[in-house]
């Protein structure tokens, strides 16, 4: 594999756009892109008009201009190029360009400019010029990618939200019904059943108030992202009392043994995470 493989077009051919007046010049920067192990297909043009044609006619991979040309400059062809949005690197190549001047070039865009004495650095010029194109599309890529996945995810996350808040206010009404007739159940009846009886209508009564803070909690969540509610600090160990006795039943119906806090198993992890709750659940056999 050459080390042109990488940056070189499907058909195998380097597409130079050539802005040059002197035709022995253009033929000294080909053969040199040929030593360097270029396969080259070069456009030679002298004018604007010309430029701009061959840019219609077909796309090249690296426009090479003379910095010094008898109607235009080499850098014109760069304004042209941004005229017509086109990403395409532009080396300029001279016979004599101060320091001051290459360095100016570079910040208006220019990705490099080799003289015309050094042409055996051209070869390395363009294979960096491809490079840094090829990188910079794969960047724009990923950026185009990341920010197609933000909104996918604002989206699903907008698409929760509003399902937790259906939800949660369509389960408001009958959940009200049940916590007020198990309320008046246990008012009622408490003490006249047997003892038992007492303590399953205490275990409904309570069920269902704690089902209506869930479901407060719920709309309330589905309420954070169209309000902007301001983040505070939570009291994991609270968070967790109340996470267990919620899932009270459930765990004691599955047999699992869960551990927290100074509790953990992981003692290793205790000094790095002292303040973190931590939580191991194992399910019996």
């Amino acid at each position: 594999m050459t080390p042109t493989d990488d940056f070189a077009p499907q058909t195998g051919q380097l597409r130079v756009l050539h802005v040059e007046d002197n035709h022995l010049d253009a033929e000294l920067v080909a053969q040199a892109l040929r030593k360097g192990g270029f396969s080259v297909s070069m456009e030679v043009v002298q004018t604007e008009a010309e430029f701009e044609r061959e840019l219609r006619l077909q796309r090249p991979d690296v426009v090479i201009a003379d910095y010094n040309l008898p109607q235009w400059k080499g850098m014109d062809a760069l304004d042209v190029l941004r005229r017509e949005g086109l990403e395409i690197p532009l080396i300029l190549v001279s016979g004599a360009l101060g320091d001051i001047t290459a360095v100016e070039c570079i910040k208006r865009g220019a990705t490099d400019y080799v003289l015309k004495d050094g042409l055996a650095r051209l070869p390395e010029a363009v294979r960096r010029a491809l490079q840094e194109k090829r990188l910079l599309r794969l960047r724009r890529q990923a950026e185009e990618d990341l920010a197609r996945k933000v909104e996918e995810l604002a989206r699903s996350n907008a698409d929760l939200e509003q399902f937790a808040y259906v939800a949660s206010h369509d389960l408001q009404e009958p959940l009200r019904m049940v916590a007020a007739y198990t309320q008046l159940l246990a008012e009622r009846y408490r003490g006249k059943l047997d003892e038992n009886a007492d303590k399953f209508i205490g275990y409904a009564s309570e069920g269902a108030l704690r089902m209506q803070t869930l479901i407060q909690d719920l709309l309330a969540f589905s309420r954070v992202g169209r309000n902007g509610a301001a983040r505070e600090r939570v009291d994991c160990d609270a968070a967790m009392k109340e996470v267990l006795l919620s899932l009270g039943p459930a765990i004691q119906e599955s047999g699992a043994v869960i551990t927290h806090g100074a509790e953990r198993a992981a003692s290793d992890f205790r000094a790095s995470r002292e303040s973190e709750p931590a939580l191991v659940i194992q399910r019996a056999r």
